[in-house]
């Protein structure tokens, strides 16, 4: 009984955690169209310079911005996050760092 409730419970965390990983987009040009048809204005760069950084985009819709940088690797996002201080309005959310204003946050995690 103990065996199932353990592999159950492993079950549950990994379809939790591809749900919520899921939700970002893969590329700078997917994030752009998803922010696009939420209303928002987009421009996207993208970079080589830069060691594990692959691209971003700025999104603005009236009051409400947004700010994402998309790295190669979830490791290379939180020490992006982390080199960029103000932890409250910064978010990690799988490989791209993401800041700005709550509503478009939302909307880019949809």
């Amino acid at each position: 009984m103990s065996k199932v409730l353990k592999l159950s419970s492993l079950f549950v965390m990994v379809l939790a955690f591809v749900l919520l990983c899921g939700c970002a987009p893969k590329d700078v040009a997917k994030a752009e169209e998803k922010m696009t048809e939420a209303g928002y204005l987009c421009k996207g760069y993208q970079s080589e310079e830069a060691e594990g950084f692959v691209g971003g985009f700025f999104a603005t819709k009236l009051t409400e911005n947004l700010y994402a940088s998309l790295y190669d690797s979830s490791k290379a996002a939180k020490e992006a996050a982390e080199k960029l201080g103000d932890k409250d309005s910064i978010q990690v959310i799988g490989k791209w760092v993401v800041w700005g204003s709550e509503g478009a946050i939302k909307a880019f995690k949809k």
